[in-house]
């Protein structure tokens, strides 16, 4: 049984409007139609779309709108849940791969729009479980570019026993918004050319442009496989020190999974480099009770026993 391929990026985090979903036609008209209701000009197409992605109230009352955040919003959402069955579709390409990264990579969505309207979508596309996390606006207390959906994500997985740096997150998303919010966040960027900017919007050079969904599988490295049985005992000596990271964690979670008491991972002697590695992930997973250099006859310092909870 395989427990996973060695990938580049741990998680994937994706913008929703733009990335995944090509909904821009819904919430134009949206926009347009709040514009309307309170009396101000429509804008046209090139401009609106422009603000995909942006938070519409305050731009809205820039416009002209004499209107409380949350008055503007409701009518807002009104117009938007109308539009939003009828014009909204998945990007081409986005089941595919979803359906290639899923097992494979940890998969989460940062957006600025609501919770409701998040969700309504993304069951309405039939696409909601590929997602282990779904950050919104509701869910915390400053939007992207700010860190503080990223911090969130974060400590969701941290919390799961899943420990990420920022060499293991990449962002994909199409705006300006995510790629301003990517530097912030000191992660990786995958602009997606398919969306609704042009690479000369974007206030940062991306790390990787994306000309189509199917891209990210090269980026992620599906195409440099590695596959590790699970058993009771897993030995790095034959894996690149930058994939012992990912590994391991991987690993312990699926041993915890197989309902695994305990295993043995053999990290060599040597000067201690993967043994220190290998000890400074245990110490921070909640699910292990305990461990320590195996005996002799086990490989003594050149392995380590953990023991789960």
């Amino acid at each position: 049984m395989a427990i996973r391929n060695i990938m580049k990026y741990m998680l994937n985090l994706f913008d929703l409007d733009g990335t995944l979903i090509d909904s821009h036609e819904a919430i134009c008209r949206a926009l347009n139609d709040t514009l309307t209701h309170f009396g101000s000009e429509i804008l046209p197409y090139e401009k609106s779309k422009k603000f995909i992605g942006l938070s519409f109230a305050p731009i809205l009352q820039n416009l002209g709108v004499n209107a409380g955040t949350e008055e503007i919003m409701e009518v807002y959402r009104g117009y938007y849940f109308n539009y939003a069955e009828k014009y909204q579709c998945l990007f081409k390409g986005i089941p595919e791969l979803l359906e290639l990264l899923k097992k494979r990579v940890l998969l989460s969505i940062i957006t600025n729009k609501g919770r409701r309207g998040t969700e309504m979508t993304l069951k309405s596309l039939g696409i909601i479980d590929y997602f282990n996390h779904i950050i919104t606006e509701d869910d915390v207390k400053m939007l992207k570019p700010s860190i503080a959906p990223y911090d969130k994500v974060i400590d969701l997985y941290r919390h799961e026993g899943i420990n990420l740096d920022k060499d293991d997150c990449l962002m994909i998303g199409d705006s300006p918004v995510d790629c301003e919010f990517a530097a912030n966040c000191g992660i990786d960027y995958a602009f997606a050319k398919w969306g609704f900017f042009e690479p000369e919007d974007l206030p940062y050079k991306p790390a990787y442009v994306l000309n189509k969904p199917m891209e990210l599988a090269d980026i992620n490295g599906l195409n440099e496989l590695i596959e590790v049985e699970l058993t009771g005992e897993l030995d790095l000596h034959a894996f690149s020190p930058k994939d012992i990271s990912r590994l391991v964690v991987s690993y312990l979670k699926k041993a915890v999974e197989n309902g695994y008491h305990s295993v043995r991972i053999i990290h060599g002697k040597g000067i201690g480099v993967q043994r220190e590695i290998v000890r400074k992930i245990l110490s921070k997973n909640p699910a292990i009770k305990t461990f320590y250099d195996a005996g002799q006859i086990n490989g003594g310092r050149g392995a380590t026993i953990v023991e789960f909870k």
